[in-house]
């Protein structure tokens, strides 16, 4: 793997979703004024590597990466793309810890929601 020194800019599923519903409520609604491009952001990129600790801090599951154990290459994409402005009316709901947490762990049992781990202890 790379030295993980990588930003990513992660969603969850269904805060996209909210984004899509709200630009195109914009568009229905006349509001729209010639070509507009919005960028839809949690604001707060991670680094590859800490979106992996992140991941095992909340699954339970740690990974085997070996980081650094290939140099970046030379179109690496090293930070999300910026250029554009929020989306009016729209937020992320979804945290990042939240978003994986919904999308790693199965629904158990129990383990209620919000509570920490995928697996039964």
């Amino acid at each position: 793997m790379s030295p993980g020194e990588q930003k990513i800019d992660a969603v969850y599923i269904d805060d996209v979703i909210d984004a899509f519903l709200a630009a195109a409520q914009r568009l229905e609604e006349g509001n729209v004024e010639g070509h507009e491009r919005y960028a839809v952001s949690s604001g707060n990129p991670i680094r590859l590597k800490d979106l992996v600790d992140l991941y095992a801090r909340v699954t339970g599951t740690q990974l085997p990466i070996e980081w650094g154990g290939r140099p970046y290459r030379p179109r690496e994409v090293m930070s999300p793309w910026s250029l554009g402005i929020a989306l009016p009316g729209w937020k992320p709901k979804t945290s990042l810890e939240e978003g994986i947490r919904e999308t790693a762990c199965p629904r158990l049992p129990d383990r209620p929601s919000g509570s920490s781990g995928c697996f039964r202890r």
